[in-house]
């Protein structure tokens, strides 16, 4: 094949490519409106007095595709930015940016200027964040500018109802779980957030958000100073790694609410019991079991001054350690170091 031919190949190729790319950008959400009853900005009489600044140009190397309704809006945005212009229509004028790119930070912060100005508008603004919310959930930038608009209301009421909604469609969404655990503590929502965490971890035992938030709970209402209440927590925690013992999550969660309640892993005589039948009885090979298991004898080692106890201890990490090494072996050369290194103690 020629030159020639091979060149006008390629060129159909690229063409074709081409035509692809402005279909796929059609279809593009962030830069598509929906509404089918959009009007030019340069149509309207409101906007006469104002002379749109083009998003394009005449610097850049390669020019950027934009949708004609894309490059109207935000040429007018560029230039009620300039004007600085607090008003009604600059207010209307972000919903329709933030309809075109719903994650552009200066269409918000914005925003969040034209809203605390005209703060009769602060309510309709919860309305109007929850069903961007919807579409787009995982949008920092929508999440930060509820929080701020729930900040002036001083109102978080309608959140944890929102959050529920938003975690039933996907239960580890971290800004959603990262603006509950703000909310109840802003306001003081703590009421049914454990039966809350108990619900996501029935759905989902190894949801780490619902775990995580659960902690944040607790350590947050001080309710661990309660023994009644952690003994009942320890054996939900039990019962839980009983379930699923190679879940790294519930682990994790019992690690942390012996801190908190001891400030250690081996001063809790059930528990101990607990990891002790897991691992004898039950033959369990659990990694996080057998981590668990490590460390709190680690601990006893440090504290223990009787010679012969001492060394059936540092018997006890080694078997361990190998066992470790051996079923853990993305770690294999920390356990193996471990191993060694209770020789020092």
């Amino acid at each position: 094949m020629r030159i020639s031919e091979t060149m006008t190949s390629i060129e159909r190729d690229l063409s074709r490519n081409l035509q692809d790319s402005e279909e796929d950008d059609d279809d593009d959400s962030s830069t598509v409106s929906s509404s089918p009853d959009f009007i030019s900005y340069a149509s309207r009489s409101e906007w006469a007095d104002v002379e749109p600044m083009s998003i394009k140009t005449q610097t850049s190397i390669m020019d950027i595709k934009y949708t004609p309704r894309y490059e109207e809006a935000f040429s007018y945005f560029r230039a009620m930015l300039v004007r600085d212009e607090l008003s009604e229509r600059s207010l209307a004028l972000t919903a329709d940016c933030i309809e075109l790119q719903r994650s552009n930070f200066s269409v918000w912060y914005f925003r969040r200027r034209i809203l605390k100005k005209l703060s009769h508008h602060l309510r309709s603004e919860l309305a109007f964040v929850e069903k961007v919310i919807e579409n787009e959930p995982k949008n920092y930038q929508v999440w930060h500018h509820r929080r701020t608009i729930v900040e002036w209301l001083r109102d978080g009421s309608n959140d944890k109802r929102l959050i529920a909604s938003v975690l039933s469609v996907d239960n580890k969404n971290y800004h959603a779980w990262q603006h509950r655990q703000w909310v109840i503590k802003e306001f003081s929502l703590w009421d049914g957030e454990m039966e809350f965490t108990d619900a996501q971890i029935a759905m989902d035992i190894k949801n780490n958000s619902a775990w995580n938030h659960r902690y944040f709970v607790v350590s947050e209402t001080g309710r661990f100073h309660d023994e009644k209440w952690l003994e009942d927590e320890i054996d939900y925690v039990h019962k839980r790694i009983e379930q699923s013992p190679s879940n790294e999550s519930s682990w994790s969660y019992l690690r942390g609410i012996l801190k908190l309640a001891f400030k250690s892993l081996s001063h809790h005589e059930k528990t101990g019991e607990f990891c002790d039948r897991l691992y004898n009885d039950k033959n369990c090979q659990s990694p996080h079991l057998l981590a668990f298991l490590l460390d709190a004898i680690w601990e006893q080692l440090t504290e223990c001054k009787e010679p012969d106890h001492k060394e059936r201890l540092r018997s006890r990490v080694r078997e361990l350690s190998r066992t470790l090494s051996r079923i853990d072996q993305v770690r294999a050369r920390y356990w193996n170091y471990i191993g060694l290194k209770v020789l020092e103690v």
